[in-house]
């Protein structure tokens, strides 16, 4: 069936190769086939050609293309989340381009709970522009869930313990998630690295008991997945976290300008 589909696919170009109507709803047929047949690798590469056909801005309204990116985004759940792979960088990228972010916010606010569920398991690849403009988007919207209480917890109100409360609550609600039950324990260990981060951005010592965490090996482990500048003592269980370092600095400053860039120039397209 895909590979008919393919050949199919395939004749509809125009003949200079370019894409028009009938190949871009061709195109939405073969990303459905191929999550019908698991085949998740092609999918997610399907994905990405569609998002690439959206914003051309040929096809459709401003409205439709609306639509368009909101039925991608949950389209592109099942490559994301019920593939096994743990990598959803891709996934967190797209939700954070401005276009991705309007239509979330106009059309599906429920789906920032997938869009918190991605950037905590994001570890190692997890930017704070990120971290920062999911908040804001958060105090904006009603929607609300223990996913998305749990990142403003640790965020907004550094509230600590009350984010232990909220961890526990996800539990309940990642087991009864078509998407979410299949990284039920990836989520819960990188939600306490997650918090590990934050904590450790405010406390130059880390007492790991009062985050809920007694395992030296697994506190070690953390810390080398999370990427952070410490080292964790023998006879305590304790992080020392010492400050960045001016590259480390001028790093994140720069990807904030280029975070910033990227929006502006995004916003100029649009108007004009």
């Amino acid at each position: 069936c895909i590979h008919y589909l393919s050949r199919y696919i395939s004749l509809t170009l125009d003949s200079d190769g370019e894409s028009n109507d009938q190949y871009f709803s061709a195109i939405w047929g073969k990303l459905s086939a191929d999550i019908l047949n698991n085949q998740w690798k092609s999918a997610a590469g399907v994905v990405e050609e569609i998002r690439e056909l959206i914003d051309s801005g040929v096809f459709g309204s401003a409205l439709e293309q609306l639509h368009q990116r909101t039925w991608l985004l949950h389209w592109s759940l099942f490559p994301t989340f019920k593939s096994g792979n743990e990598d959803v960088s891709k996934f967190v990228e797209t939700c954070f381009l401005t276009n991705y972010v309007n239509a979330i916010q106009t059309s599906a606010p429920h789906f920032l709970r997938y869009v918190v569920a991605g950037l905590i398991l994001n570890t190692g690849k997890r930017r704070k522009t990120d971290v920062t403009e999911l908040t804001r988007v958060l105090k904006q919207e009603t929607y609300s869930d223990p996913i998305t209480e749990f990142l403003e917890s640790v965020v907004a109100n550094f509230d600590f313990d009350n984010a232990q409360e909220k961890l526990k609550a996800c539990s309940d609600v990642l087991s009864n998630d078509f998407f979410l039950c299949g990284v039920k324990d990836a989520f819960e260990e990188n939600a306490k690295i997650f918090i590990l981060e934050i904590y450790s951005q405010i406390h130059q010592c880390i007492n790991m008991e009062v985050l809920g965490i007694s395992d030296l090996d697994q506190v070690k482990k953390w810390v080398e997945k999370a990427s952070l500048n410490a080292k964790v003592e023998n006879d305590k269980v304790k992080v020392i976290v010492s400050s960045s370092s001016v590259h480390e600095q001028l790093s994140e400053k720069m990807n904030q300008l280029l975070s910033l860039n990227n929006h502006v120039n995004s916003v100029c397209s649009q108007e004009n």
